[in-house]
């Protein structure tokens, strides 16, 4: 108990080391309550003609893939892909225990990061697809990531129930792209509907919803809820903002719904 008090007690630093921060992809690290962490919506950067055409590109290969996805997957019984849009995280900033995320929309799809970002090489594959194409003055391949490799904006989190357990879920079999049946926290995509009172991009809500979506447990069941920072795993295109949490309920309490 002394261990899991001494996470939630605010004054307890998290220390790690830079060459922690590159292993694990670490944008930020703290202990970041409610107040201190503000999202901010920012305009989509502007495009010159030659990216706009390569902008162009890939929104047609991302629509023949998902329905050549898809076609498999019909015929496997699977369910299907919906390109369904999603945030984007275009930048991070720590200051003075205080945690900003500025993110965009109209940049990222989920077809987008099944095309992407999920499948293996899928980036690389894309752009040795538009470097077939005619067009002139190509964009190089470090601009074309930067572009159009999405940094979807997720929340992931450890929920501590009151006989001290985290809870972990089993995803669904037919998960496209995002590990068909591997054992999981709590976590998902930060919706546009995810705000708050004030109107403002909500992580916290986020967190909470996806709680109570996968594993049951409703937003007052949640108490202590603080971020601890971001991630980005090199190899994967999610920026998960990470959260620890407690849960007033006991593990079989939830294994028993």
């Amino acid at each position: 108990n002394s261990l899991i008090d001494r996470l939630f007690d605010e004054k307890s630093q998290i220390e790690v080391t830079h060459q922690e921060r590159e292993k694990y992809g670490l944008l930020a690290v703290g202990k970041f309550i409610e107040v201190n962490v503000e999202v901010v919506e920012s305009a989509r950067e502007s495009l010159t003609p030659k990216e706009e055409k390569a902008r162009l590109f890939v929104e047609k290969y991302v629509k023949d893939f998902v329905a050549a996805k898809n076609k498999i997957l019909a015929e496997q019984g699977k369910r299907l892909i919906g390109d369904w849009p999603k945030l984007h995280v275009s930048g991070i900033q720590e200051v003075d225990n205080k945690f900003e995320i500025e993110i965009q929309h109209g940049v990222a799809s989920y077809g987008q990061l099944i095309a992407l970002g999920f499948e293996d090489d899928g980036l690389n594959q894309a752009y040795k697809a538009y470097m077939k194409t005619s067009l002139e003055d190509q964009i190089d391949f470090d601009r074309f990531k930067e572009l159009f490799l999405p940094k979807s904006f997720t929340v992931s989190g450890l929920i501590f129930t009151s006989d001290n357990h985290i809870l972990v879920a089993k995803r669904h079999p037919d998960k496209v792209g995002t590990h068909g049946e591997a054992w999981h926290v709590p976590a998902g995509y930060i919706d546009d509907a995810d705000r708050n009172d004030a109107g403002r991009i909500d992580p916290f809500k986020a967190m909470r919803r996806e709680a109570y979506e996968e594993v049951g447990i409703s937003m007052d069941q949640i108490s202590d809820l603080i971020c601890v920072g971001a991630a980005k795993i090199p190899s994967g295109s999610n920026v998960e903002i990470l959260f620890i949490g407690r849960t007033s309920l006991k593990s079989t309490d939830i294994v028993d719904r």
